[in-house]
């Protein structure tokens, strides 16, 4: 594959309106990906023909909603997506044998996901084929407007992790009136890090709980718009400066008791006790886009290693993150 530097423009600049056309994706290539080779928009993608055109006509969603391109894909790229699927049709399905949504088949395919495995998603971003219940029995999703909003598309769980001195009160900002809605306070520290689920698109507003008791009139410490699944840090952590005094004698010590636990297990499956293999190829691209979208500051922070922890990470000579 070439990398592509640049977004694909009709991608970006789908018709709206009364028809809301989408472009036909005829090769993987053809969606957009960045220098690194990582799609760079969620796509909500679909065959061609006749279920694109019961997509275009669903009033109840839209390109662009929930933060997702949509894509009518034909050819290699409905090979590439559909193909693995048990009884998928070899061709986009007819007008003859499509009359509901539930005859079609769509998937979201999240931002961040390498090339190699974009065609690949984890099973329950399949429509029809991913939505199942603890048994393993597909669910029944009434309308495609419920996928569409389900952790399967739209809805992602993202957390918050403060390091600022003082608790931060988080606001949750309603996006018909654009007011303030308080969602929770975030206390200090590791310990205290909390998950939402949110939808892509929402838009989050952080305040100092401090001076003011109306944190809306205190400094605001950050606004965030929800783009992927993800966590946040406010502020960093800074790690103590710890001298190397004495590191050593704690090495051998913890070296020592974890072979001691080790000598404890009384069975093992292989010779030595593990074993090692390839990722799935869904696990590997759902982990990767992750990965790939959090990999920065403000989503990288530091960890708070120190010595009253333990000697497990290397945290005196290496930061770690």
């Amino acid at each position: 594959m070439v990398c592509q530097t640049k977004v694909l423009i009709p991608l970006l600049t789908l018709l709206h309106g009364t028809t809301n056309a989408v472009l036909t994706v005829n090769k993987i290539d053809d969606l957009p990906f960045d220098q690194d080779n990582r799609l760079t928009e969620h796509i909500f993608a679909y065959p061609s023909g006749a279920c694109a055109a019961l997509i275009d006509a669903d009033n109840s969603i839209a390109d662009g909603g929930y933060g997702h391109t949509f894509a009518s894909l034909d050819g290699e790229a409905y090979q590439r997506v559909f193909g693995h699927l048990p009884k998928f049709p070899d061709s986009p399905p007819t007008e003859e044998s499509v009359t509901t949504f539930h005859d079609c088949l769509a998937v979201c395919l999240e931002r961040g996901t390498n090339y190699s495995v974009i065609s690949r998603p984890l099973p329950h971003r399949y429509w029809q084929f991913g939505q199942k219940d603890d048994e393993g029995t597909i669910k029944s999703v009434d309308t495609i407007s419920d996928f569409f909003s389900s952790d399967s598309c739209g809805k992602v769980e993202y957390g918050f992790v403060n390091y600022h001195t003082n608790p931060v009160k988080l606001y949750w900002i309603h996006h018909d009136t654009n007011i303030p809605q308080y969602n929770q306070e975030l206390r200090h520290g590791e310990k205290s890090t909390t998950f939402i689920t949110t939808f892509v698109g929402h838009k989050f507003q952080a305040y100092d709980s401090k001076p003011n008791e109306d944190a809306l009139l205190n400094e605001m410490m950050f606004e965030l718009i929800v783009e992927n699944a993800g966590v946040i840090g406010i502020n960093n952590h800074v790690p103590p400066q710890l001298t190397r005094e004495g590191v050593d004698r704690e090495v051998r010590e913890t070296m020592n008791n974890e072979w001691d636990r080790h000598n404890v297990v009384k069975r093992t499956f292989t010779s030595l006790g593990f074993s090692k293999g390839r990722l799935p190829d869904d696990v590997y691209a759902s982990m990767g886009a992750y990965y790939y979208n959090n990999r920065n500051y403000p989503h990288k922070v530091h960890e708070e290693w120190h010595r009253g922890k333990g000697v497990f990470v290397n945290y005196w000579e290496a930061d770690s993150k």
